[in-house]
C-alpha cells in the first residue's frame, strides 16, 4: 500500500466520520496529520488504515463492566417517542 497523502473530505468517509468531526479530532491530537506548503491538512494513508482497524475492532459488541458472561450490551433505543 502506498503511503499517500489523503485530504480531509476522503479521509473522514474513509473513518465514517463529518469533516467536521475529524477537524475537532485532529485539533485535539487525535489524528496525526500532515500540512501542506498552503496550510491544508492531510492525513496518510498510513494512518487512515491503523484508525479504520481501531474501528472496525470498537464496533464489535463488548460486554459492561460487572456482567462477564452475560453477553453482548446494545446501545440503548434512541427513536422518538411515540413513534
Amino acid at each position: 500500500m502506498s503511503d499517500r497523502l489523503v485530504r480531509l473530505p476522503e479521509a473522514a468517509r474513509r473513518l465514517g466520520v463529518s469533516h467536521r468531526t475529524l477537524q475537532r479530532y485532529i485539533a485535539a491530537g487525535k489524528v496525526p496529520t500532515e500540512r501542506t506548503l498552503s496550510g491544508y491538512h492531510r492525513v496518510r494513508d498510513s494512518v487512515l488504515a491503523q484508525l479504520e482497524e481501531l474501528g472496525r475492532a470498537s464496533d464489535r459488541p463488548r460486554e459492561a463492566p460487572g456482567l462477564e458472561g452475560r453477553g453482548p450490551v446494545e446501545p440503548p433505543d434512541r427513536g422518538v417517542a411515540g413513534r
